[in-house]
């Protein structure tokens, strides 16, 4: 290889890695909008008043809860992107 000439395979290698931590961040960024909705949803089923809403606590609370795991893997793993 000569003075000025880029390895192709070595800088896709390098692109394909960069856009799998950036879509990473992406959906992490998503999980977090749902569970930031989910966090208040939750919250307002404790107002007063209302009734029969453990079901809907009960589903806030786990999609949030699930949603705060993923963007926990999404983020160690985009630290580690060769896995």
């Amino acid at each position: 290889m000569r003075f000025g000439e880029v390895n192709a395979d070595a800088y896709d290698q390098r692109i394909h890695i960069a856009m799998k931590v950036i879509l990473k961040f992406a959906a992490a960024a998503m999980c977090l909008v749902v569970a930031a909705f989910c966090t208040f949803g939750f919250l307002a089923t404790f107002e007063p008043g209302l009734r029969g809403v453990m079901f809907f606590r009960i589903a806030y609370g786990s999609v949030g809860l699930g949603c705060i795991g993923v963007i926990v893997a999404l983020t160690a793993s985009a630290f580690h992107p060769g896995k």
